[in-house]
């Protein structure tokens, strides 16, 4: 297969009545690279899906002219069943070859790592994620694209809840005087557009 044969994206019109574990090899200057992943279909899984993940896009982009390969390892009627295989087939796969292996999970979890984590585990994980962004700067183009994306967006009634319960009881620092001025002329601005 090449590029413009296969698909990152899995369509489905309906509920899955088969669960295939399939395994995708990309060949990019001699060297295979390996993806193992559970794809859910209806009758029969479609031959140009060869997996979601990042580092299959990735690879794609950085290699659009690679050699593709889609093998169909099993097919299961019970998606827990595909899932074991696909989890088993990555680390067996990952014990011989890390390099070259492109899963990011360990599988078991349809691409969401969160699933199989506890609540301690994703807090931690989030607070590493948090750590990680300290000191971390942005462009004025990606400040400018994150305040495009969240314009017009209103808060459901739910939410606003949430995060007023969230707030209550906790100490907010008093805003010094230029920050009043400038909330003060901020919103006699946002008024004026009105």
């Amino acid at each position: 297969m090449n590029i413009n044969e296969i698909k990152t994206r899995s369509e489905l019109s309906g509920t899955p009545n088969l669960f295939c574990v399939y395994k995708t090899v990309i060949t990019v200057d001699s060297i295979d690279y390996v993806y193992f992943g559970k794809q859910s279909a209806i009758d029969n899984p479609d031959s140009r899906y060869i997996g979601s993940g990042i580092r299959i896009k990735n690879l794609l982009a950085d290699h659009p002219n690679a050699v593709i390969n889609k093998t169909i390892i099993n097919t299961f009627t019970d998606e827990q069943q595909a899932f074991d295989l696909e989890h088993q087939l990555i680390l067996d796969y990952r014990a011989i070859s890390k390099d070259t292996a492109l899963n990011v999970s360990s599988g078991n979890a349809g691409g969401n790592v969160l699933t199989h984590m506890s609540e301690t585990d994703i807090k931690k994980r989030g607070a590493k994620i948090s750590a990680s962004q300290i000191g971390r700067i942005q462009t004025e183009s990606t400040k400018r694209k994150i305040a495009e994306s969240k314009k017009g967006i209103q808060r459901s009634e739910e939410t606003k809840r949430k995060i007023s319960e969230a707030m209550k009881g906790k100490k907010r620092a008093k805003h010094s005087p230029e920050t009043i001025e400038r909330m003060r002329l901020a919103q006699q601005k946002r008024r004026a557009k009105s």
